[in-house]
C-alpha cells in the first residue's frame, strides 16, 4: 500500500513539474498541462504498449499528455487500472529516461575492456621496440664497469706488493 502512495506522489510531482515548466516558458504544452483528463476513461492500449522503447522519441507535448492521462487515471481506484497503465505509470515515474538514464550503454563495458587491453599491448610493444633498438644493454655496461674496476684494483694491489 505504501508503494502505491509513493508511486502516485512521484507521478503527480513529475507531471506538476513538467506543467509548471511549460507554463513558465509559455509553450504550447501549457494548454495541455493545465487541463486534466477525465478519471473514468481508460487509456487506449496502443498508446501504452512498448512505452519504454518509444518514450524518449515521443514529442514533449505527447509525453505530458500521456503523463496527465495516467495521473488522472491514478486518482481513481488502482484496481481499475490495467496492467499496461500500471507499467506505464511506473516507467514514467521511475524508468531510465531523462536524468535517470544510465551513463554507459550495456556494450560499453566490452569497449572499455578492449581499449584497456589494446593500451597495455601498445605500451608493451613500445617497450619491446625500445629494448630491441635502444643501444647498449645495462648488463653489458655493468660487466664492462666491473671488469675495469677489477683491473684497476689488481693494479693497485700489484703496486702495493712491490
Amino acid at each position: 500500500m505504501l508503494s502505491a502512495a509513493v508511486a502516485r506522489r512521484s507521478v503527480v510531482s513529475s507531471v506538476r513539474a513538467v506543467a509548471q515548466h511549460a507554463a513558465r516558458h509559455n509553450s504550447s504544452i501549457a494548454a495541455a498541462a493545465t487541463t486534466t483528463p477525465e478519471v473514468g476513461n481508460p487509456i487506449a492500449t496502443p498508446l501504452l504498449v512498448d512505452l519504454p522503447t518509444r518514450w524518449e522519441k515521443l514529442p514533449t507535448d505527447e509525453q505530458v499528455d500521456l503523463s496527465l492521462k495516467i495521473w488522472a487515471r491514478q486518482q481513481g481506484p488502482w484496481t481499475d487500472l490495467s496492467l499496461e497503465e500500471k507499467r506505464a505509470s511506473f516507467y514514467i515515474s521511475y524508468g531510465p529516461w531523462g536524468p535517470r538514464k544510465p551513463l554507459q550503454e550495456p556494450y560499453d563495458n566490452y569497449r572499455i575492456f578492449a581499449g584497456t587491453v589494446l593500451g597495455i599491448a601498445a605500451a608493451f610493444g613500445i617497450f619491446a621496440i625500445a629494448r630491441q633498438f635502444g643501444g647498449a644493454n645495462n648488463f653489458e655496461a655493468q660487466k664492462r664497469y666491473e671488469a675495469a674496476r677489477e683491473a684497476e684494483w689488481k693494479e693497485i694491489q700489484d703496486n702495493k706488493a712491490q
